[in-house]
This record gives structure tokens, C-alpha cells and sequence, in this order.
């Protein structure tokens, strides 16, 4: 029987993601780096971090230069997904109180 991909656990480790990388900007004048993001959004491999990341990129979502530290960066579009996931009622009341328990621990730690 062919592995069939869970989308939704995909999308949801996405919203994670572009959710933190804005939370994390908006907080400090830089951007994550890669193992900040994966501690925040419990993806313990650096590589599906950058997978996910790329996949963003290639949405149009964020961009980022892959041979410099912390240059993430949500592009206009991306900005426009995090205000609308913001605006859901899904999001309004387990995403961000997640990510902030989660961004607390990457920060002190």
C-alpha cells in the first residue's frame, strides 16, 4: 500500500513556523536562526527545518539567503497570511498561546 502524506500535520507545522518567524522578528531586530525555529515548532532536524523553510520560499511566503545566518524574512505576501491566521478564530486561540509558551523556552534557553 503506498505512504500517503499527512497535509494537515504539514500545513499545520507551516502555520507554526511563519507564525514564530513573525512572532520572533516582531519581538527583536533579527531573525531566528534555523535551530530556533525547529526548537519552537519541535522539529528536532535542522534539514526538514530548511525543508520547510524552502517550501515557504517557494509559496512566496518568506525569503532568505541560505549561506547567511538569521536572514529569514516574511515577504508582503507572507506578511498578509500571518495578519489573516491571526485574524482566524483557530489561530487566535491555540496557535499563539503555544508559540508563545514555545518562544519563551528558545529564549531562555
Amino acid at each position: 500500500m503506498p505512504r500517503t502524506k499527512d497535509h494537515s500535520s504539514n500545513d499545520s507545522r507551516r502555520r507554526r513556523m511563519i507564525l514564530f518567524i513573525h512572532e520572533f522578528k516582531e519581538t527583536r531586530d533579527y531573525s531566528p536562526n534555523v535551530r530556533e525555529i525547529g526548537s519552537a515548532t519541535r522539529i528536532t532536524s535542522t534539514s526538514m527545518v530548511r525543508y520547510y523553510l524552502n517550501g515557504l520560499r517557494l509559496d512566496g511566503l518568506l525569503d532568505f539567503n541560505p549561506h547567511e545566518a538569521r536572514t529569514v524574512r516574511l515577504t508582503k505576501s507572507g506578511k498578509l497570511y500571518v495578519k489573516e491566521l491571526l485574524a482566524s478564530k483557530s489561530a487566535q486561540r491555540s496557535a499563539p498561546a503555544q508559540l508563545e509558551d514555545n518562544f519563551k523556552s528558545v529564549c531562555e534557553g
